[in-house]
């Protein structure tokens, strides 16, 4: 496998493909056969050679950064609510300040 692999399966894995009723889904690890077509465009959009592979050849490197995406939305999520509460913080401090005025 080439070492552009797991660059190409973290760009699969934020994809998205059409159902049959039109709607947009994400490709995931679950979606196998589109998880591997969306690898194999990635690899061809960006020239890099390859010989032929399967779902067997990435699923390791699935693991690994399906695992990775979800603590990055983790790690985000934890960020957005430190923010949150930061903000919630800093107005309750103007209304102290601007009541005492």
């Amino acid at each position: 496998m080439p070492e552009e692999t797991k660059v190409a399966v973290e760009y699969a894995l934020t994809q998205t493909y059409t159902d049959s009723i039109g709607d947009s889904c994400p490709i995931t690890k679950e979606s196998v056969q589109l998880l591997v077509d969306k690898v194999r465009e990635y690899f061809n959009t960006n020239e890099i050679s390859y010989s032929a592979f399967s779902y067997a050849d990435l699923e390791h490197i699935c693991n690994w950064t399906y695992g990775s995406l979800i603590n990055k939305m983790r790690k985000l999520a934890i960020g957005l609510k430190w923010i949150s509460s930061l903000k919630r913080g800093i107005l309750i401090l103007r209304m102290l300040f601007f009541s005492y005025c």
